[in-house]
């Protein structure tokens, strides 16, 4: 579990911006039996998040509350969670297996201009593990949603946690983590500013919703 709060800590860096942004991420993990290398579009309006992942699904997250919205397009189905629950989760997850420790990032002093963002490169280790960020100051609105994402996430997002408190100056471009699964590197491919139609944000009228699961210990 701590792994995967991790990854989705790195494949999250989104939140609250003034103007429509489009946020387009590669996910690429080295090792294991079978490699991943994905791309992610993460489209931000106002207080809302969608992150498509996969053509099948598409997640909505209100950045205020947290509730979470699915689209599982292959069904024509949507399923919501509440904020509340999944903070409730997050916090029974993080009670019974601890926080994620990270050490303090140290700048390598070492510059790389990545997909058109110049980038400075910090190191760090995040329960064990070494992991690489390269930050870069040209991205200012994308900047901005380490912040309100980190409140979402709970002590389960310790990379914007540390960026934020160590006010680390600059988004994170590149983040390379090794795990017992192989190496993740996540990749900022673009940032584009961009108004964005209001009904990427809602369930389609040929959608049906659906009950969500219940949550194991939640409630309880």
């Amino acid at each position: 579990m701590k792994i995967l709060a991790l990854l989705a800590a790195i494949l999250l860096p989104v939140s609250l911006v003034r103007a429509d942004i489009t946020i387009v991420q590669n996910v690429k993990q080295e090792g294991g039996s079978k490699g991943v290398d994905i791309n992610m579009t993460i489209k931000v309006k106002d207080q809302k998040a969608r992150i498509d992942v996969n053509p099948d699904i598409s997640t909505i997250v209100d950045l205020s509350s947290g509730d979470s919205l699915s689209l599982f397009h292959s069904r024509k189905a949507a399923m919501r969670l509440p904020g509340a629950a999944i903070k409730a989760m997050q916090a029974k997850v993080q009670q019974e297996q601890g926080e994620l420790k990270a050490d303090l990032p140290k700048a390598t002093g070492r510059k790389e201009t990545i997909n058109g963002f110049a980038c400075e490169e910090y190191e760090t280790t995040v329960d064990g593990r070494k992991v690489e960020l390269w930050l870069t100051k040209d991205a200012p609105d994308a900047q901005k949603a380490l912040s309100q994402l980190s409140a979402l996430s709970g002590n389960g997002d310790p990379i914007s946690s540390f960026i934020e408190k160590n006010q680390l100056a600059g988004f994170p471009v590149r983040t390379v983590v090794d795990t017992p699964m192989g190496k993740v590197t996540t990749t900022v491919v673009t940032v584009k500013p961009g108004e964005i139609d209001a009904t990427q944000f809602t369930i389609p009228s040929e959608y049906k919703e659906v009950q969500a699961p219940a949550m194991p210990g939640v409630g309880k």
